[in-house]
């Protein structure tokens, strides 16, 4: 009767299982943590039954009984795959998934000179050099989850590759800032992946905490020339990177009454974890995380600020926004990949290198704003100027150390010792220097912070400016034309690496004319077409902020074309 009554007891509650199932699926959706507790319950039921297989396993049961036993044990199993099936669909239901494909066809045109290594002096022949039709594919998989009331999570994975192309761009062209928004390899690369956890710990102030890889690429107004709602926090004038990192925003709309008012702070940093390898080239034989190669780049950090609002009234719409970016501490590079600078590296304790670990730390403040179709008309347009100040506090400089030779001198920085070459040699005996001749040769002047001294405080500017309107066309689907100009002095630095323009047209120092053309074909396929001209007048940084800006004449171009599919 025992056993009866326990058999029982088990049937009425898979009943009562079946029947919460049951409800449960009478409502828009199902969700894990309803499915949850049910789950555990059969667990706990299918270890009881398994508990009474084990009891009896030498005295067996009666026929009925053992009969009804394995009747229950199947319609649990049965019950535990209706189950998982539901759990998978209700968290599959919640998934939202978006794809987009690119083609894109290139022509580009170099006029200028190259100039001799650290100087500003070019070289004697002027260059021009074209590049015609240069194909590459983008794709992307856009993924996101609403995984609670207050729980969600966002997604981007990129390939992005030149037509059977089995070579890719190396560093600088491709570095942490910009892994997935230049050509590289087919592998489906993580361009962001982040979680908003939203929270009120006071009823007019809601908050959010971000954290993952952050949503900081297609920066403002890349909206216009992609025809695409807003896709990133920042401006690309500010602020255009992958990143990783934490942030916070506070909804500032119920205190200000102005719409889409928010503060928004991200804290970020580069950090390595391998100082064995750097660029693909073996730098040191300590590896791992616990083990620190002194030599090596310390973490990067940044931190960003951001206070945006939506003025309704002005204009027929403004959004504005300010933004400062933050470098508490920028570091020394570390040129150990360079063949001609790795010499300084080595245990060789005639040359060397010698500096802080800081090269100082700088500041960047930015206002932007934006409007979409101005007075009611069909025109949209934005502004954006940005101001950045460094304050320098030591550089990285290459040394001579002649005492380490038998010579009485004291260390004399490797170009100053190379310019003095033929004084050294000839007049004091230091034929030493005949073996480095070479590497002294290649050697640079101190690297600083924007300067070749270490201690010249450096100030930039850039200026960004366009618009959008539609052609005066009666037409479906009616074409949109586009203008933007950039002027960037010569301390600017973008930190704009990651901006889908392959010339990186807002890091140059000088201007750049952009002119565009868009023909929606539908809301999922569009084709562009446009023309960049860019005016180089000092050397553009993509290296971040490691020496002085040099003198360069040149002049490169962009024509293009491409689709683009939206599903």
């Amino acid at each position: 009767m025992q056993h009866l009554f326990r058999r029982f007891l088990s049937g009425m509650i898979i009943l009562f299982v079946l029947s919460g199932t049951f409800a449960l699926a009478k409502e828009k959706y199902v969700t894990p943590e309803d499915i949850i507790p049910i789950l555990d319950e059969i667990d706990a039921l299918n270890k009881r039954i398994d508990a009474l297989y084990q009891k009896h396993d030498e005295k067996k049961l009666p026929e009925a009984s053992q009969r009804l036993l394995d009747l229950l044990k199947k319609d649990m199993a049965e019950l535990s795959e209706v189950l998982e099936r539901v759990e998978t669909k209700s968290i599959v239901d919640r998934l939202e998934i978006g794809a987009e494909i690119r083609t894109r066809l290139d022509w580009y045109t170099f006029r200028g000179h190259d100039n001799l290594r650290f100087t500003n002096e070019p070289t004697t022949r002027k260059l021009h050099e074209q590049i015609n039709l240069q194909p590459s594919n983008r794709f992307r998989l856009n993924l996101r989850a609403n995984i609670s009331d207050n729980l969600k999570f966002t997604s981007r994975l990129v390939m992005l590759r030149h037509w059977s192309d089995d070579d890719f761009p190396v560093y600088p062209d491709v570095n942490f800032l910009n892994t997935t928004r230049v050509p590289g390899d087919i592998n489906l690369k993580v361009e962001r992946a982040y979680v908003d956890y939203f929270f009120s710990p006071l009823e007019k102030l809601p908050m959010a905490f971000t954290f993952g890889r952050l949503p900081s690429t297609d920066g403002l107004p890349t909206d216009f020339r992609e025809n695409t709602p807003r896709k990133s926090t920042y401006p690309a004038i500010a602020y255009n990177v992958e990143s990783d990192g934490l942030g916070f925003s506070l909804d500032l709309e119920p205190l200000t009454h102005l719409p889409q008012t928010a503060a928004r702070f991200i804290f970020s940093l580069r950090y390595d974890d391998n100082e064995k390898y750097f660029m693909g080239k073996l730098l040191s034989e300590k590896s791992g995380v616990y083990r620190v190669d002194e030599e090596s780049m310390d973490p990067i950090h940044f931190c960003v600020f951001q206070l945006e609002t939506h003025i309704p009234d002005f204009f027929g719409g403004l959004l504005a926004i300010f933004n400062v970016l933050y470098i508490p501490k920028a570091g020394k590079p570390d040129f150990r990949y360079t063949d001609e600078l790795a010499a300084f590296y080595d245990d060789d304790p005639f040359l060397g290198t010698q500096g802080e670990d800081s090269l100082g730390y700088l500041t960047k403040y930015t206002l932007f704003v934006e409007s979409k179709e101005l007075l009611g008309f069909n025109f949209d347009w934005f502004a954006g100027i940005s101001y950045m100040k460094t304050h320098a506090k030591g550089a990285l400089e290459f040394m001579v150390y002649p005492r380490e030779a038998g010579q009485p001198f004291d260390p004399v920085p490797a170009r100053q010792a190379y310019e003095n070459f033929d004084v050294l040699v000839n007049e004091k005996g230091f034929g030493e220097l005949a073996s480095v001749y070479d590497t002294l040769k290649n050697s640079p002047p101190p690297i600083g912070l924007l300067n070749y001294n270490g201690f010249s405080d450096r100030e930039g500017h850039c200026i960004h400016v366009g618009g959008r309107a539609n052609l005066p066309l009666k037409i479906k689907n009616c074409p949109k034309v586009g203008i933007e100009y950039n002027h960037g002095s010569k301390y600017w630095m973008n930190f704009g690496e990651a901006s889908e323009d392959p010339l990186h047209k807002l890091s140059t120092r000088g201007e750049v004319w952009d002119f565009y053309i868009l023909q929606p074909i539908s809301r999922y396929f569009m084709l562009r077409i446009g023309h960049t001209v860019t005016r180089h007048d000092y050397d553009q940084n993509l290296s971040f902020y490691y020496g002085e800006p040099l003198v360069v004449d040149h002049n490169v171009t962009n024509t293009y074309f491409l689709m683009d599919a939206k599903f």
